[in-house]
């Protein structure tokens, strides 16, 4: 009974060391920047992109042993992302989006799936 007890700490602790050293590789990948810093061609598509909207964070980072760069702006009451090769070409373009604004059917989806 208690070599299971300390089994379960130790796993618990293993998994704690294994999520932080996730976390500060993550953020090692990932650094914040000023919109000044980015290259031209990048910033230049970065401000056309969030036009109208407010800056929030732009951050350098690498993805799939690439360079990225993700801008996030406020516009129109909802946070938008948008992520840029090194030449300035929309690599990627997220927008956060309420539960209750998604369809149905989606909605539907993930009830089920919570179930299971």
């Amino acid at each position: 009974m208690k070599n299971r007890f300390v089994g379960a700490r130790v796993g618990v602790l293993c998994l704690a060391v294994m999520v932080a050293t996730c976390v500060s590789v993550t953020r090692a990948e990932a650094e914040q920047v000023a919109m000044k810093g980015l290259p031209s061609a990048v910033r230049a598509a970065a401000e056309k992109a969030i036009a109208g909207g407010s800056l929030k964070r732009v951050v350098v980072e690498k993805e799939d042993g690439q360079v990225a760069y993700s801008v996030e702006a406020m516009m129109e009451g909802t946070t938008k992302e948008f992520t840029f090769a090194t030449d300035g070409t929309l690599l990627a373009e997220e927008e956060d989006v309420d539960f209750a604004q998604l369809p149905e059917a989606v909605r539907a989806r993930r009830s089920r799936s919570r179930r299971a």
